[in-house]
């Protein structure tokens, strides 16, 4: 058995293609994890799918995955060894705090 969704009344859907960066229609069905069909929900004929969304005119990017993340090296939740933070007050009475490190004895 399939997993399939459907994406009804899209406002706009953006094709990620530099050349043709907007594509017609208003649905989108997805089938296992894949884009089956985009166009117009009309087109589609009967469509029993496990899951439908209604996108209420808003714009989707089919494929888009978003890359944001914050790699760190090391541990952020140890404190700072040997040193100080310290406040100096700024320009237009706005707070900078930086951190000292002790000179090493």
């Amino acid at each position: 058995m399939s997993d399939s969704l459907l994406l009804k009344n899209i406002g706009t859907i953006i094709s990620g293609d530099i050349d043709a960066p907007v594509l017609e229609g208003d649905a989108i069905l997805v089938t296992d994890g894949k884009i089956e069909k985009i166009g117009a929900l009309a087109d589609f004929g009967a469509v029993n799918a496990d899951k439908t969304i209604d996108c209420k005119g808003t714009t989707v990017t089919p494929g888009l995955i978003d890359s944001h993340c914050h790699v760190i090296l090391g541990d952020y939740t140890s404190p700072p060894k040997a040193g100080r933070v310290y406040r100096k007050r700024g320009p237009r009475r706005r707070d900078h705090y930086y951190f000292r490190r002790r000179s090493p004895s």
